[in-house]
């Protein structure tokens, strides 16, 4: 298995399960400092692993 992959793809993992789990606080209107900051962390994450893995140019890497 590919250990740069797995990594990103636990990442994404996270940065997903940490943005949807504030997520409802959000839409419900508890637009706390945390409960934005979750949201936008998590997002960004799974965002910069997404572009990571896509521009990355190791032919190893590739999936």
């Amino acid at each position: 298995m590919n250990r740069a992959l797995l990594y990103h793809a636990s990442m994404a993992t996270v940065g997903a399960c940490l943005g949807l789990s504030a997520l409802p606080a959000l839409l419900a209107g508890d637009a706390g400092l945390g409960v934005v900051l979750m949201v936008v962390g998590g997002l960004g994450l799974v965002a910069g692993v997404g572009y990571e893995t896509l521009v990355r140019d190791e032919p190893s890497y590739r999936p």
